[in-house]
C-alpha cells in the first residue's frame, strides 16, 4: 500500500522490502556494529541494492518519483532529470533512549563518467527504510511543517519505506524499551543535471508545470512542488525571528529569555 501523507511531499509505502530482505541487512550490519560506538551509523556503498529499489520504485511506484526538476534550474539552462538511488547506503541502529532531533535533509552531488559523457547527479529525495518491527511504542519517524507540533507520525514496521523531499523538516522519536533496537536503512534519490539550450529548457518547464502524478487513483497536481516544500520549511524561522523584533520594539522592558 501506498499512502501520500501530506501535501505530496510524504510518501509511506508498506512492505517495499521483504522481512527476508530486511533480516539480511541486519545480519551484515550486525557484525560492524559490535566494534561501533552506541549510535553509530555505518556507510557502505551497494549498487545490486541501489539499482533493486530504484527499479522497485519506477516499476510498481511510478507516480512517486517526480521525473524532471528543470524548473529548479530555469535561470542556469539545466536539464535536471530522474537518474536512479544513489549507491552509498546508511543503516543506524537505535536502542533505548536514542532519538534523532529535528532536522531536513541537504542535498549533495558528484561526477560520473561513463564512455559517451560527463556529468553531475544530485540527490533530492531522501529514502528512509524501516528494517524491523519493534515490541513497544516508540521509535516513529515524525514530520513538521513548522517546528512544534507533527502532522503525521509513522510507527516503524519491516520494510516499510518512507520518502520525503529533502527541505522536509522531520525526527526520530527515541526507543522505549530496552527489549528493542531500531535498524533504519536511508539511501538519496538522484537526479541527472545537464545543460541545455533554451528551447529544451522551454520545453522542459512546460512538461514539468503540467505534470501530474498518479498515486492510489487520485491525480495530484506537482508544479512547483521543490520550491514549495523549500518555503514551507523556511516560513517558521522568519516568523520567530520577526515576533522576537516586534516583541522587543513593543516592549522593550519585558525580558524574553532568562539568563
Amino acid at each position: 500500500m501506498c499512502e501520500i501523507i501530506k501535501h505530496n511531499r510524504v510518501w509511506s509505502i508498506d512492505n517495499f522490502l521483504s522481512r527476508d530482505e530486511c533480516n539480511q541487512l541486519i545480519i551484515q550490519s550486525k557484525d560492524i556494529f559490535k566494534d561501533a560506538k552506541l549510535g553509530a551509523t555505518i556507510e557502505w556503498t551497494d549498487t545490486p541494492l541501489a539499482e533493486k529499489i530504484y527499479d522497485r520504485l519506477r516499476n510498481n511506484y511510478r507516480g512517486i518519483l517526480l521525473g524532471d526538476m528543470s524548473c529548479l534550474y530555469q535561470e542556469k539552462g539545466r536539464n535536471v532529470k530522474l537518474y536512479g538511488v544513489d549507491s552509498k547506503f546508511k543503516i543506524q541502529k537505535f536502542v533505548k533512549g536514542q532519538s534523532k532531533p529535528k532536522r531536513s535533509d541537504a542535498s549533495f552531488s558528484h561526477k560520473l563518467i561513463t564512455d559517451n559523457e560527463n556529468f553531475e547527479v544530485r540527490s533530492f529525495v531522501t529514502i528512509t527504510i524501516f528494517l524491523n518491527d519493534l515490541f513497544a511504542k516508540g521509535g516513529e519517524v515524525n514530520y513538521y511543517e513548522f517546528h512544534d507540533k507533527p502532522f503525521s507520525t509513522v510507527g516503524p514496521s519491516a520494510g516499510r519505506c518512507l520518502l520525503h523531499l529533502h527541505p522536509q523538516i522531520y525526527d526520530h522519536s527515541a526507543v522505549f524499551s530496552e527489549m528493542d533496537e531500531k535498524y533504519v536503512l536511508t539511501a538519496s534519490v538522484m537526479y541527472k543535471c545537464t545543460h541545455s539550450n533554451n528551447a529544451s529548457s522551454d520545453q522542459s518547464q512546460s512538461n514539468t508545470s503540467s505534470l501530474q502524478k498518479i498515486v492510489g487513483g487520485s491525480n495530484i497536481q506537482t508544479n512547483s512542488l521543490f520550491k514549495k516544500a523549500l518555503v514551507w520549511s523556511v516560513i517558521p524561522t522568519v516568523t520567530t525571528v520577526l515576533s522576537w523584533f516586534v516583541a522587543k520594539k513593543w516592549f522593550p522592558n519585558v525580558k524574553l529569555f532568562n539568563k
